[in-house]
């Protein structure tokens, strides 16, 4: 049963997946909204309530200003084998600019075209 509030939007990224107790994990979403996204195929299967961190870039394409890199912090709703959903920990003003840069057609950054820590 899906218990999702907001609407999730067809974004495909890629993500660098920040926790503590791993090195960094590569993903790529298959949606994001408002307030979390889902990750497929994760080589790593974090537990329910797991604290993450998620890296992105994305290029505003209203404006000329290099990529910018988001780093927003979410916890595991669920997870499996097909990959695992996040919301979201907080709202913060990074978070909301993200949101709008996808929302107004942002320009999404491939591992490929930058350079990952």
């Amino acid at each position: 049963m899906e218990h999702r509030w907001n609407k999730r939007y067809p974004v495909t990224t890629d993500v660098t997946i920040h926790h503590h107790a791993h090195p960094l994990v590569h993903g790529k979403t298959h949606d994001i909204g408002p307030t979390g996204l889902f990750i497929e195929g994760v080589p790593v299967v974090y537990r329910r309530n797991t604290m993450l961190d998620i890296e992105f870039l994305a290029q505003d394409s209203h404006h000329q200003r290099p990529p910018q890199r988001h780093r927003l912090p979410a916890i595991v709703i669920h997870s499996s084998d097909e990959g695992m959903g996040l919301m979201f920990r907080e709202t913060t003003a990074e978070a909301l600019e993200a949101w709008q840069l996808f929302c107004r057609g942002a320009s999404v950054i491939r591992k490929t075209e930058a350079t990952w820590a």
